[in-house]
């Protein structure tokens, strides 16, 4: 039986090790949201840290993103989400799949992933962390490619003296099997750039 609370705790001691690092140079600047890129410690591809504020709560925040539902209709880069299993009150086992992006050129992807929640209060800090892992439901699936995110997260702090504003920080790193590599460093900071303008208009919708 996997033990999917272990490999939380593997992947969530991963991106704080990865967030707390200095040695990430600028990418792409866009308004006041920064990408950040590096060499990725667990595939050959790239690790990306995106900074950025929103003007809502960390809980408010939280909610937005691990509610799959809430999670599916503000994210433009999802289609669906759905729990696969739930482990206990702050991991879950779930799959998520995104549409056809950029005019064709990428096709629909799948990914497996278990996603928890690990609060830091001395540190007023969230994580909502998650990264992929295979499920005995679910092979591979007709129609869509197999994605694969490594150790990726969240940062969600609370911003002293505004109870209503949160400083995030996102490190992600995916495998979508995408070609060229050309194609892929444009398209990975391009998305996050788009994940914070629908997480920022999410607050205040839903």
């Amino acid at each position: 039986m996997t033990d999917y609370k272990a490999i939380g705790q593997t992947f969530l001691g991963k991106v704080i090790e990865y967030e707390a690092g200095d040695d990430w140079k600028l990418y792409k600047s866009s308004k006041d949201v920064n990408v950040y890129t590096k060499p990725s410690p667990d595939f050959n591809g790239t690790l990306h840290k995106t900074v950025y504020d929103i003007d809502a709560s960390p809980e408010k925040c939280l909610d937005l993103v691990i509610d799959l539902e809430k999670h599916a209709k503000f994210d433009s880069a999802i289609k669906d989400m759905s729990l696969i299993e739930r482990i206990n009150e702050d991991v879950i086992v779930m799959r998520t799949t995104s549409p056809s992006m950029m005019a064709g050129l990428i096709s629909p992807r799948d990914f497996i992933d278990i996603m928890g929640v690990d609060r830091q209060s001395d540190k007023h800090l969230i994580i909502a962390y998650y990264g992929s892992v295979e499920h005995c439901k679910y092979p591979e699936q007709k129609g869509f490619v197999r994605g694969m995110n490594y150790p990726s997260a969240i940062f969600l702090r609370a911003v002293d003296g505004s109870p209503n504003k949160t400083h995030a920080v996102n490190i992600v790193q995916f495998e979508g099997h995408l070609s060229p590599k050309s194609l892929v460093e444009i398209f990975i900071p391009n998305l996050q750039i788009t994940f914070v303008d629908d997480i920022r208009k999410g607050v205040k919708k839903y």
